[in-house]
C-alpha cells in the first residue's frame, strides 16, 4: 500500500508578538480557569437584583456567554466590565 503523507497547513494566520500580550486583563487568563457564574451570583458579585441582570443581558450592556439557553457569566468578564464603568477621578 503506497504511504500518503498529509500536510498540515492551519488557517490561522500567527499572532505576532504584539498580539500575543493582551492588554484586557481578563483576556490574560484562560476563560475557563474559573467556573461559570449562574445568574444569581453575577447579582450578589455586582450587588443588584437578579431581574437587573437580565435586563442587562437582554439589552446587550453586560457581557455574558449563552450555554444552551442559560445565561452565564465569567468573573473576570465581570470584573473588566464594573472597571469599564467607573466614572470620575481615578487616584
Amino acid at each position: 500500500m503506497p504511504k500518503i503523507e498529509a500536510h498540515c497547513v492551519s488557517p490561522f494566520k500567527p499572532m505576532s508578538p504584539l498580539e500575543n500580550s493582551p492588554t484586557d486583563p481578563a483576556a490574560t487568563a484562560s476563560p475557563l480557569s474559573e467556573p461559570l457564574l449562574d445568574s444569581d451570583a453575577a447579582a450578589a458579585l455586582l450587588s443588584v437584583r437578579r431581574s437587573w441582570i437580565y435586563e442587562a443581558v437582554r439589552d446587550g450592556r453586560l457581557p455574558h456567554v449563552k450555554v444552551g439557553r442559560h445565561i452565564r457569566f465569567l468573573r473576570a468578564d465581570l470584573e473588566s466590565w464594573v472597571f469599564a464603568q467607573r466614572r470620575g477621578r481615578l487616584f
